[in-house]
Order: C-alpha cells, then structure tokens, then sequence
C-alpha cells in the first residue's frame, strides 16, 4: 500500500452546503456561497485491490461494492426551476433508474487532518440515471465514498453539453444561469435519496455570486420524502423506542408556564427515522404550539434528534425571522409590537424524555440603537444591531 501527503483545495461556493466534499474543504467553518478556499492536508494510501481492508475504517471496497454496485428504481420528483430560471421538465413525480457500477482506477484510503471530516475510502465509480420522461438518460464517471459500514455516498459532475436526455434550462432573468451540474446519491443496503442539479449563479455589471448547490436541485428522490436528498430512511429497531415513547407522551398535553397558564404543544411525525452519512438518526416532525389566549400559535416543521436519553427538537430551517412586516406574514405578531425593530428572530427548543419535557420560546428584537458621529475625520462605526427579548416562556409537561 503506497502513502502519499496532500492537500485538498476546494471553493466553498462550488462545494455547496452540508455535503462531505464541503466539510473536507472546511466551507462549514467559513460559511457557505462564498469564495472562501480552504487548505486540508490529508494522507492518501492506495488500497491492494478492492479485498484489502482500511487500516482507518476496518473494511474492504468490496464490502459496500457487493450491495451498493446495483440499479435501483426510484419515484422522484422535479422541483419547480429556480427563480430566474425555466427547464423543460415538468414538475412532480417520475419513475428514476439509478445505477452504481464499479469503474476502473484504485480505490484509495483518505485521512484528512481535523477539522476537515472524516476518514474515507474513495472507489472510481461509474453513475447511471435515467427518467422515464426522457429528460435524463446519463452514464457519467463518479466516485463513491465510504465512511462506514452500510452507508456509501456517491458523487459525480456532469455536462450540459454532454447530456443524452431531453433536458434543457434557459434563462429568464438576465444574468441568471446554472452551473456545476451534478448528480449526488446515498445508498445503504436497503435504501437510497440523491438529487440532480446545479448552483445557480447570477452575474451583474460588477461581480458574479455563485449561491450554495442546493439551490438548484432539479430532481430528487424519493418523490415525498421527509429526510431530504441526503439522507436515507430506515425502519425504527427496538431500540428507536424513545422516538415514539416519547412523542406519544407529549402529543396533545398541557404544557404550563410560570404562571401556570395551559399552553398546548402538538406534535405529528411518521414512524420513518432519517438516517445520515455520520450515523446519525432522526425522526422527522411538525410541532404546533399555542398559547391558551390563542396570540402564540406556531407551526415548525423539523427533527427530533436524539441526544443520550432525550429528544431534541431542531426546527428544519435556520435563523428563522425577518423583517417585522414578513415574520407577522409567516408567524402572526403574537400580540407583541414589532415595528420597532428591523429584524426579529424566533427561537423554539423542545426537548422530551421518558420523564417528561420542557420547552421554551423566545421571540427577540433586534434594531440599530447605534447614533453615528462624524467630524473632521470621518464618522464613527457601528456595532451589531442591539438585540432585545419581546417574549420568553418556559413551558413545561404536565
């Protein structure tokens, strides 16, 4: 087995958010859309042949190649394009053959150093995907990455100019294009979620913004999946019991404040668990919370996610808020004054147990209290916004 030390350079905008090759490129320290590079020095091995086993992981190639070299069919979806963009597929569900084979080259042993993500075993692969539609009908060369036993993630870039497919996309909005296109694929033994798609990329008179890859996701699959394009779903075993122990124990019961007002926390999930490339499950869940006098009444839509004996609740979107005009579109005002800020911001954490739970809301403004003085040599800076608490309950199960 050969060793050789490198580096890995990659731009955070081509990366794109929360994908292995962006964590190897260190986008998620330094944000995401940008043109932030990163160096990750890393050692690469060349394995013996697809029998030997990483010293690193404990297993051969050929342990995931024996079930994730196959073709499977998938019900996906087409996703509206984006904005300023038009595409000749038609949004909702088609029959998808996706299909992994082994291609030739050697697989090799990666072990980046921290933070950088994990220890992997890159394989050349070939990638397959055709839509029943014809708008897709491509053969590209990939590569599958391993980063434990039963889950394989497989990546591969694509042409505009080479697809075979009917697919086409134009432009309607000036400067407004897709590039990078790309085909990403996970797969376990009995499950797989992958997505088709571009960054969207917008060029004006003085400069040219590339936003994250998710933008532009085309197709994905399955069709009416809760866990996303990069993450499977897995039945719950005997010892996924806390999912629904839990969630049942909570669903529907009073949950009361200081005060002693009865506030009501409704929770809707599936029995499907999402499972991730980390090894990570999670179940995902809408969560309604209103108050007794009906001012807070609050959707979410998430995750709970398990942590030792507990469920955490993490909303699916970050950073929710805005300006006080769009949060009192999306959340109402909760019978609080916002237009004297110009950001407010929500924070809802749930977090359940065997024993109970407790649950807190925050909704926090934020305005610009900065006065600016200027003299002879300019004008003083501002600092950030200053950031005021409108309303915190802590709530918990009865």
């Amino acid at each position: 087995m050969s060793a050789a030390r490198t580096a890995l350079r990659v731009s955070c905008a081509a990366a794109g958010a929360l994908t292995l090759q962006a964590t190897l490129a260190g986008c998620i320290l330094g944000g995401q859309g940008t043109d932030d590079k990163f160096e990750c020095p890393m050692t690469q091995r060349e394995l013996d042949g697809d029998e030997a086993i990483s010293p690193v992981l404990g297993l051969a190639p050929s342990d995931v190649l024996s079930w994730a070299s196959s073709s499977r069919n998938v019900t996906a979806r087409w996703n509206d394009p984006p904005a300023g963009i038009t595409t000749s597929s038609t949004p909702g569900p088609v029959e998808v053959v996706v299909a992994v084979e082994r291609a030739r080259g050697v697989a090799v042993e990666v072990v980046p150093e921290e933070p950088c993500g994990p220890p992997h075993v890159r394989v050349p692969a070939t990638v397959s995907f055709a839509s029943a539609d014809g708008q897709l009908d491509e053969r590209v060369p990939g590569t599958l990455t391993v980063t434990r036993e039963g889950f394989a993630r497989v990546s591969a870039d694509v042409e505009w100019d080479e697809l075979h497919g009917a697919f086409e996309w134009r432009n309607a909005a000036p400067g407004v294009e897709l590039v990078e296109p790309s085909v990403a694929i996970v797969l376990t033994p009995m499950a797989t979620a992958g997505s088709f798609g571009a960054a969207v990329q917008t060029r004006t008179a003085d400069a040219v913004s590339i936003g994250p890859g998710g933008g532009g996701r085309l197709l994905h699959w399955p069709a009416d999946s809760a866990c996303g394009s990069a993450q499977v779903e897995r039945e719950p075993g005997e010892q996924d019991a806390i999912y629904a122990d839990a969630v049942a124990r909570a669903d529907g019961r009073a949950w009361t404040d200081a005060q002693g007002a009865e506030y009501t926390l409704a929770i809707t999930s599936g029995a499907t668990l999402c499972e991730s490339e980390d090894g990570a499950h999670s179940l995902p869940a809408s969560v309604a919370l209103r108050s007794p006098d009906g001012a807070v009444d609050l959707a979410l839509d998430g995750w709970f996610v398990r942590e030792d004996d507990q469920l955490q609740y993490r909303p699916s979107e970050q950073g929710l808020g805005g300006s006080p005009a769009n949060f009192r579109e999306r959340f109402g005002d909760f019978g609080l004054v916002l237009d004297d800020h110009e950001h407010i911001s929500l924070e809802l954490t749930v977090t359940l147990s065997s024993t109970g739970g407790h649950a807190a809301l925050r909704v926090i403004g934020h305005r610009d209290d900065c006065e600016q003085r200027c003299d002879a040599r300019g004008c003083s800076g501002c600092g950030p916004l200053t950031s005021i608490p409108l309303l915190e309950v802590s709530l918990q199960q009865r």
